[in-house]
């Protein structure tokens, strides 16, 4: 057997484990685990796994809505989901957005030991230091999408004492898995960040391969979510430093029948930094069964242009998404890091630290290229608190549809200022979620339940 099809094995085996025990559990054929190159372990990174963000978060996070008819035809994952379900997986054998993320901590601790066991001339290149970050840069990102679905948003009064993620960091199944805690579910995460922004590149040749500007905006968005303002300031500008464009949508064709955004592969969309997408469900991806929810529709200005480039209208007050930044590739919504999230995490930021013309600067900046050119005019704020509901206003209708919205309900819903309660119908029966609601965390898979040291969240 040739190596490159070994290597491929390695990426793609565990998909083949059976699925009566514990993922994490799960032995690979020690066979297949023979990558000594670089450019082995370049394949593994390069693997379509690690291009995959989670998606059922956006289909729980209320922005759209679909029919009784429309909502028949869903995956049983995909009502729960909607619904709100307790038990969202209901004994699925595979949970995806689990299986996928500890796919790729496996893949990327593979390629940083083997890296570590390298003792030829190779190990002192660009390439050896780049390929080691890049798989921190992974590490860190699954982490911390695990740690959005199934562990309590970071508060850091009870961070220490709240169940975070099992946080493998080596690739032995030997060693038996267990919860830690949400601090050192977010400790690790930063620290694989830092070290990865440290190593990283400034540029790449494709922007599905992580830069040094990607690892800063990944920080910048740890820290928000974990509600630390100054540190996601602070990595915000550091992105900035390095890519602040933003796309013009004056100079887009507003009346183009499909996607009007250029894609992002293999270097177009300069607002792009790290291309990354959601999973393709029937819902919410560009579907006419997938409505957006009528008062976010309605509060967007009618100059605005994202009101037209973002969405079609398909009568009867049914609007449908199709503002997707993964260009023509529109089977899959857009889930990367791009400088629109960098300038509301900054607008956001100084407005909390009272600095109100510089919070009202970034988000202007960013609005001047959203609406048509002789109409916008500048927002303004008396006070930090109107600039702060301001900014969170618009950076619900800029990152509609991008896999945001349910990290910023989290975060968001312990200040009684912006909590909401969701609600839904489906054939007469309204269901809700609450601010405070547990379902606000995910289930773990129920074959993970394998003892005290893996508890299901409650």
């Amino acid at each position: 057997m040739k190596k490159y099809e070994i290597i491929y094995l390695l990426i793609c085996g565990i998909a083949l484990f059976s699925c009566e025990k514990s993922f994490l559990d799960k032995k690979p054929d020690q066979a297949l685990l023979v990558p000594s190159t670089l450019a082995d372990f370049q394949m593994i990174l390069d693997a379509p796994v690690f291009g995959d963000s989670p998606g059922i978060n956006e289909i729980s996070c209320g922005d759209f809505s679909i029919s009784d008819a429309a909502f028949l035809r869903l995956t049983v994952l995909e009502q729960n989901a909607y619904l709100w379900k307790k038990n969202a997986f209901a004994g699925m054998p595979i949970v995806v957005e689990w299986y996928k993320a500890y796919q790729q901590v496996f893949s990327a601790n593979v390629v940083l030991e083997g890296l570590k066991q390298m003792n030829d001339p190779s190990k002192e290149s660009p390439d050896f230091n780049r390929l080691k970050a890049t798989a921190w840069f992974y590490r860190a990102l699954a982490f911390y999408e695990l740690a959005g679905s199934f562990a309590k948003p970071y508060d850091p009064e009870t961070a220490r004492n709240d169940p975070g993620i099992p946080i493998r960091l080596i690739s032995d199944v030997k060693v038996k898995s267990k919860r830690g805690t949400v601090q050192g579910t977010y400790d690790q995460i930063l620290n694989d960040l830092k070290q990865a922004a440290y190593l990283l590149p400034e540029t790449t040749l494709n922007k599905n391969r992580p830069t040094k500007c990607a690892a800063f905006a990944l920080l910048s968005r740890v820290y928000l979510s974990m509600g630390n303002y100054n540190q996601a300031l602070v990595y915000a500008n550091e992105a900035l430093k390095m890519n602040n464009k933003l796309l013009d949508y004056n100079e887009l064709n507003k009346n183009a029948v499909g996607n009007v955004f250029p894609s992002p592969l293999p270097n177009g969309n300069h607002e792009v930094i790290f291309y990354r997408k959601l999973p393709l469900y029937s819902f919410p991806a560009v579907s006419p069964a997938a409505a957006l929810d009528l008062d976010l529709y309605q509060s967007y200005a009618d100059k605005d242009l994202r009101k037209l480039i973002f969405f079609r209208d398909r009568g009867n007050d049914v609007y449908t998404f199709r503002g997707n930044y993964s260009g023509t590739m529109t089977s899959s919504l857009f889930g990367g890091l791009a400088t629109n999230e960098l300038y509301l995490n900054k607008a956001e930021c100084l407005a909390r630290k009272n600095d109100v013309d510089g919070a009202l600067e970034s988000l202007n900046t960013l609005l001047k290229n959203r609406w048509e050119r002789e109409s916008f005019l500048p927002l303004k704020a008396e006070d930090s608190e109107e600039c702060l509901k301001l900014i969170l206003i618009e950076r619900k209708k800029e990152l509609v549809a991008r896999g945001l919205r349910w990290s910023d309900l989290r975060r968001l819903n312990k200040d009684s200022r912006f909590a909401v309660t969701l609600r839904r119908e489906i054939n007469g029966v309204t269901y809700q979620l609450l601010p405070d609601d547990n379902r606000y965390v995910f289930p773990l898979p129920d074959n993970e339940i394998t003892g005290p040291e893996m508890p299901q969240n409650p």
